[in-house]
């Protein structure tokens, strides 16, 4: 038995409510998500991919939680965890 298989058994039988589904997907961004400073249009479309991807697959953030993961997903790209962040720059 594969370690997938075993995966996708737990998620049948504990499927994850769509409050963690949603932060899942902000860990994950913080982690990876990269910023292309000579083509910022690229970045702003993978961005919007992804959540509208999101959207699809888990539904509606949930109504109590939204303000709390905007919040959050607007620091992604800057978040220490991201070794493709933008750094804070003061003299710009």
């Amino acid at each position: 038995m594969s370690v997938f298989t075993i995966l996708e058994a737990l998620r049948e039988c504990y499927p994850l409510a769509a409050l963690d589904k949603w932060c899942t997907l902000y860990k994950s961004m913080k982690m990876t998500i990269t910023v292309d400073q000579n083509n910022i249009a690229s970045t702003r479309k993978h961005l919007s991919e992804q959540l509208i991807s999101a959207l699809a697959d888990f539904g509606e953030m949930p109504a109590d939680s939204e303000a709390l993961l905007l919040s959050k997903f607007e620091k992604v790209f800057t978040n220490f965890h991201n070794t493709g962040k933008v750094a804070n720059r003061k003299n710009c």
